[in-house]
């Protein structure tokens, strides 16, 4: 018979020892199996070992991705923002070019409720319409005759009306 704490022993060994039981003899029982029962000690280890990595690539990208999706969502405001600025620049072109533009601006315009952009980028979108607006207004403008202009561009002399 073996003597009291001799075994389990990793003397006389016939196999090589395992981690875990080179882990055993060095610090004893781990800390939960000393105050729980082995299957929920297990569980718990278990368990820690899944959420550890998880909150660690977890917690940084919950702080990531919202970045992303609003860059994504300024990055499309842009891309429209830079056509319709494009739109604008072109201003000596010729009267099927400008109803193109036009149309292209009209486009856009109906594109917008379709984007889904968030309740963040309201002001955005909105300041977006305006522009559009603004520069419809200018091209129509442009496309009009000079006896239908109405607006700043529009001389008072013609129409016989008072000059300063």
């Amino acid at each position: 018979m073996n003597s009291p704490s001799e075994f389990p022993s990793e003397k006389n060994l016939d196999y090589t020892e395992s981690d875990e039981a080179k882990r055993f003899f060095k610090s004893g029982r781990p800390f939960l199996q000393q105050y729980l029962p082995f299957w929920l000690a297990n569980l718990v280890e278990r368990s820690l070992a899944t959420l550890v990595p998880i909150l660690a690539i977890g917690l940084p990208l919950m702080r990531v991705i919202p970045s992303f999706l609003d860059w994504r969502v300024r990055a499309k405001l842009t891309q429209l923002y830079d056509e319709v600025v494009s739109i604008e620049s072109r201003r000596g072109e010729s009267d099927r070019a400008k109803e193109k533009s036009l149309a292209r601006l009209s486009e856009i315009d109906r594109l917008l409720p379709d984007l889904n952009l968030g309740a963040d980028h309201h002001v955005d979108v909105y300041n977006l319409k305006t522009h559009l607006e603004l520069v419809k207004g200018r091209l129509s403008r442009a496309n009009a005759r000079p006896s239908e202009r109405v607006g700043p561009s529009r001389d008072l002399s013609e129409s016989g009306g008072a000059t300063l």
